[in-house]
C-alpha cells in the first residue's frame, strides 16, 4: 500500500476527551467482576470460554447490557447522568484487554506449569532422572503434599502460598516486561497501520455504532431500532436455548451447528481428508461479513490448499513429522509458517521506515491526547523490555543464542497476529511454530544446552503459543476506538494497564486457589492441566534420547514460505483484485482455522452474491443483520456461562 505522511486530519485536530473518574471506577468492577469469574467458567465448568477471542464473550455482554439496560433507563428518566459514548468505549477497552489475562493469554499456562513437571516424572517415563534436574529451581514446584494437592484436590482446600511465592514472581518478571514490550509496540505499530497503511481494524467498528449517541427522546441509538438486528438474535435464541436444555432434557433434538466431520472418502491419498470439519459459527459468520472479500476469500481457500499438500504428500509416499511444541500440524506446515511470518515481520519494518524517520525527526511534534506513548520512550521501552526478556532467558537457560530464536518467533507470531486482527478482524489464532523446536531443526539440537531448549519450550507454551486472546492486539484495537470517539490515548492505556494489575491480582489468586478446591485433574480444562505442561518435558526426553540433527528440509521449508510470502504480497499490492492475501497462508495450518474456515467461506459466499447483486448499498443494509448474528450468540452464549456458574452444566457456543 502506498505510503502517505503524517499529518493532521480534521479527526487528529478535534480536542481529545479525558477519561472520567465513572468510567474508571465502572471498567474496574466489571474487569474485577471478570477476572473473579473466569478461571471457574474456563477451567471448572468448560461453558464458551469468558474471552476466548478478541471479541471476548463475557466482557461484550456485560458492555451490551450498559448501553441497553443500565443506559437505556438513565436515558429515559435521568439523561444526563447516562454514560457517553466515549465512556461506553473506554470501559469495552479495559475490559476486553483485561480479558486477555484470566484465560489463555495468561494465566491458563502460568499456573500449571511450574507444578506440573513433579507430578508426572513417574519411574516409567524416567523425568525424574533426565529432566527434573535441568528445571531452574525457581521455576518449580517440587513439594510431594503442594503437588499432589494441586492436581487431586487439597484435604482442606489450602493452598501453599509460600511455595508459589518464587515460580510466580520469577514468571512475572518476565511477564510484566513482555507487557510493557506490547504498549510500546503498539504505541508504534498503531502510527503506521492506522496512519499510514490504513488498516480497518474491523473490531473496533461495531463496538462504536452500538454505543452511539441516540436521537432526543429516544433511549437507544439507531441500531437497535433496526429489525434487521433482532432477527437473528431471535433465531440463534431458539437453536441455543434448544441446545442447552438438552444438558437437563437429553431427549431434546439437537440442531447441529458444529459437529460435521467429512466420513466419504475412501482409498489413498484422498482418505487423508476424512475427518476434516465444516463447523458453522454464526458469530463469526457476522464478523467475517464486515471483512474485506480478498481477505474471506484468503482465510478459507489457504486453508483448502493447505490440505491439498497434505493429500499430494499422501500420494507421494511421504510421512511428514508432526510438530511436538508449535501448534500446526504437519511439521512441514510450522515451518512453512514460520518463514512466512518471519518474511511479513520483514515486510512490516520495510513499509515502517519512514514512520519511523518522521517520529525521530527532530522537529517532530506529538499532537496532544493523540498519542498513547511517546515515540522516542516507545522505542526505549521496547528495546528495554526486549533485553529484561533476552536476560531473563539467558539466565534461566544459561545458552546466549535460544533466547534469540524464543524471542524472534514470538515476537512473529505477536506481529503477525495483530497484523492480520488490525487488518482482517480474524477472531483468534495460534502459533504453528516453536522458536526452541526451529532451532533444534535448523541447527541440531545438541547445538544448544537442554536446559535452555526446557526454559525456551516453557516460556513459548506459556505464552507464545496459544494466542487466542492475547494482550497487543487488545491495545491495537484501543488506541484505534481512541481516534474513532476522539478519546485521550495516553490516559486510556493508562486505565488499561491499572485495569490489567486489577486482573493479575484477582485471576491470579483465583487461578492458583482453584485446583486445590476442586483437584486439577478432574477438572474440565484438560489441555491446560494435562496435554500443554507435558509437552516441553515430552520434546526434551524424546531429544534427549535422540537428538534432531540439523535439517536441510526444515531449512528450505523456512525459506521457500519467506520467499512465498514476498511473492504474493507483491502480487497483492501491485495488481487490484489480486484475490489472495498472503498472511492468511501463516495460520492455515492450525487449530483455529480447523474451527472457523468454513464459516468463513459462507461469509464469503454470502458477501460476494450480496456486492453483485445488491452492491454497497444493499451491504450497508445488511450490516445490521451481520451484527444481529454476533450479538445472538454473544447473548446466549453469555446467559449459558450464567447457567453454568449456578449449575455446573456446560454449553459453549464457541470452540474451546
Amino acid at each position: 500500500m502506498t505510503e502517505t505522511p503524517l499529518q493532521h486530519t480534521d479527526q487528529a485536530a478535534r480536542p481529545r476527551l479525558a477519561l472520567t473518574r465513572r468510567a474508571l471506577v465502572v471498567g474496574l468492577v466489571l474487569v474485577g467482576l471478570l477476572a473473579w469469574a473466569t478461571p471457574y467458567n474456563d477451567y471448572a465448568i468448560g461453558a464458551t470460554l469468558m474471552a476466548g477471542n478478541y471479541l471476548p464473550i463475557g466482557g461484550f455482554f456485560l458492555v451490551v447490557l450498559l448501553i441497553v439496560a443500565v443506559n437505556g433507563l438513565l436515558r429515559l428518566f435521568r439523561s444526563k447522568r447516562a454514560l457517553r459514548p466515549a465512556e461506553l468505549i473506554a470501559i469495552w477497552c479495559m475490559i476486553a484487554t483485561a480479558s486477555s489475562i484470566p484465560g489463555s493469554g495468561l494465566m491458563r499456562f502460568v499456573v500449571p506449569h511450574p507444578i506440573a513437571p513433579a507430578y508426572y516424572a513417574t519411574p516409567e517415563n524416567h523425568w525424574e532422572d533426565r529432566i527434573l534436574p535441568l528445571l531452574p529451581t525457581p521455576l518449580t514446584i517440587t513439594d510431594h503434599a503442594a503437588v499432589k494437592g494441586f492436581f487431586e484436590g487439597s484435604p482442606d482446600g489450602r493452598v501453599p502460598w509460600g511455595l508459589w511465592f518464587a515460580p510466580l514472581a520469577t514468571y512475572g518478571l518476565f511477564v510484566l516486561a513482555l507487557y510493557a514490550s506490547f504498549f510500546c509496540l503498539s504505541s508504534l505499530l498503531h502510527r503506521q497501520w492506522a496512519e499510514r497503511e490504513r488498516f480497518t481494524f474491523p473490531l473496533a467498528t461495531f463496538p462504536v455504532e452500538m454505543a452511539e449517541a441516540p436521537r432526543p427522546g429516544h433511549a437507544l441509538g439507531t441500531l437497535w431500532s433496526n429489525w434487521l438486528l433482532w432477527v437473528p438474535i431471535i433465531i440463534l435464541t431458539l437453536i441455543h436455548t434448544n441446545n442447552g436444555l438438552r444438558q437437563f432434557v437429553p431427549g431434546l433434538p439437537l440442531i447441529n451447528l458444529y459437529n460435521h466431520p467429512v466420513r466419504f472418502f475412501v482409498g489413498r491419498p484422498w482418505n487423508t481428508l476424512n475427518g476434516l470439519r465444516y463447523p458453522m459459527y454464526p458469530l463469526v459468520i457476522g464478523v467475517a461479513f464486515l471483512l474485506k472479500n480478498e481477505t474471506l476469500f484468503s482465510l478459507w481457500c489457504f486453508y483448502l490448499l493447505f490440505q491439498g499438500e497434505r493429500v499430494i504428500a499422501t500420494a507421494l509416499g511421504l510421512s511428514p513429522g508432526n510438530t511436538m511444541i508449535g501448534y500446526g500440524w504437519p511439521a512441514f506446515g510450522s515451518q512453512q509458517a514460520a518463514g512466512m511470518a518471519l518474511g511479513l515481520v520483514v515486510w512490516v519494518i520495510r513499509n515502517a521506515r519512514g514512520t519511523m524517520r518522521d517520529l525521530l525527526a527532530p522537529g517532530y511534534h506529538e499532537r496532544e491526547g493523540r498519542e498513547g506513548m511517546a515515540p522516542r520512550s516507545a522505542l526505549y521501552g521496547l528495546a528495554g523490555s526486549l533485553a529484561v526478556m533476552y536476560l531473563w532467558l539467558w539466565q534461566l537457560g544459561g545458552n546466549a543464542l535460544v533466547p534469540l530464536f524464543t524471542l524472534a518467533f514470538g515476537f512473529a507470531a505477536y506481529i503477525v497476529l495483530s497484523w492480520l486482527v488490525a487488518q482482517g478482524g480474524v477472531l483468534f489464532l495460534q502459533a504453528p511454530w516453536s522458536g526452541a523446536e526451529m532451532a533444534s531443526s535448523l541447527f541440531g539440537f545438541r547445538s544448544f544446552s537442554p536446559r535452555s531448549i526446557m526454559v525456551g519450550t516453557q516460556i513459548e507454551s506459556i505464552v507464545m503459543l496459544d494466542l487466542r486472546e492475547f494482550t497487543l492486539p487488545h491495545l491495537l484495537n484501543s488506541q484505534k476506538f481512541a481516534d474513532n470517539v476522539s478519546l485521550n490515548a495516553r490516559g486510556l492505556l493508562a486505565a488499561i494497564a491499572v485495569a490489567m494489575a486489577l486482573t493479575l491480582v484477582i485471576a491470579g489468586r483465583q487461578s492458583v486457589a482453584l485446583p486445590y478446591r476442586y483437584g486439577a485433574s478432574t477438572m474440565y480444562d484438560k489441555w491446560a492441566y494435562l496435554n500443554s505442561p507435558q509437552r516441553p518435558l515430552q520434546f526434551l526426553s524424546s531429544q534427549l534420547l535422540k537428538p534432531t540433527p540439523a535439517s536441510a528440509s526444515a531449512w528450505k521449508h523456512m525459506i521457500g514460505g519467506g520467499l512465498a510470502f514476498w511473492g504474493l504480497m507483491m502480487l497483492y499490492t501491485r495488481f487490484v483484485g489480486f484475490p489472495l492475501h498472503p498472511a492468511a497462508f501463516i495460520f492455515a495450518c492450525g487449530y483455529p482455522m480447523q474451527c472457523f474456515w468454513f464459516s468463513y467461506l459462507l461469509a464469503w459466499i454470502i458477501k460476494s452474491l450480496v456486492m453483485r447483486y445488491g452492491g454497497q448499498k444493499l451491504y450497508h443494509r445488511l450490516r445490521p443483520f451481520a451484527y444481529g448474528m454476533i450479538l445472538g450468540d454473544t447473548l446466549n452464549g453469555a446467559a449459558w456461562i450464567i447457567v453454568g456458574l449456578i449449575t455446573r452444566k456446560a454449553y459453549a457456543v464457541l470452540p474451546g
